[in-house]
């Protein structure tokens, strides 16, 4: 079953949020941080505005998905305002640490951040070669890897 965001009659799938992909879309979205986040009870790609655009959920936290969208992704932008005020460009790593839940931000492009809740016990290195392979694979599926490229070269 195709979300309510698609589009099927013009070859590509446009987004509530005003996002293209290719016409693998969101159901592909979920697959990816299904299989490259291993150890995440939640994985949730969110656009700039906090929307959740695609998600991975064990289902046995009961967060409140659209409310960690949201907040991740307003949290992320805040402490970037900090990093430029104290003179650096931004973090790099947004990562948090509780007893039980480590949860870490990570934008994957220009459009998407990547927000993930894993045990304490998940390796953070695991955990952050894990999103470098999924922004990547996010990236082919929007499209978004040759503007990316072209803005690199630039």
């Amino acid at each position: 079953m195709r979300p309510d965001c698609c589009n099927k009659e013009r070859g590509r799938n446009d987004t509530s949020a005003g996002h293209l992909m290719n016409a693998e879309g969101p159901e592909n979205m979920a697959d990816v941080l299904r299989q490259e986040l291993t150890g995440v009870h939640v994985a949730l790609l969110a656009d700039n505005a906090g929307n959740i655009v695609a998600k991975h959920d064990e289902g046995s936290r009961g967060y409140d998905l659209p409310a960690l969208a949201a907040l991740a992704v307003a949290h992320y932008a805040a402490m970037n305002i900090v990093a430029r005020l104290i003179g650096e460009k931004e973090f790099s790593l947004h990562l948090y640490r509780g007893k039980r839940e480590k949860t870490h931000f990570s934008r994957v492009s220009r459009k998407f951040l990547l927000i993930t809740v894993s045990g304490a016990e998940t390796s953070l290195t695991a955990l952050q070669q894990g999103i470098m392979k999924t922004g990547d694979k996010i990236k082919a599926l929007w499209g978004d890897h040759k503007k990316e490229e072209r803005r690199k070269i630039l």
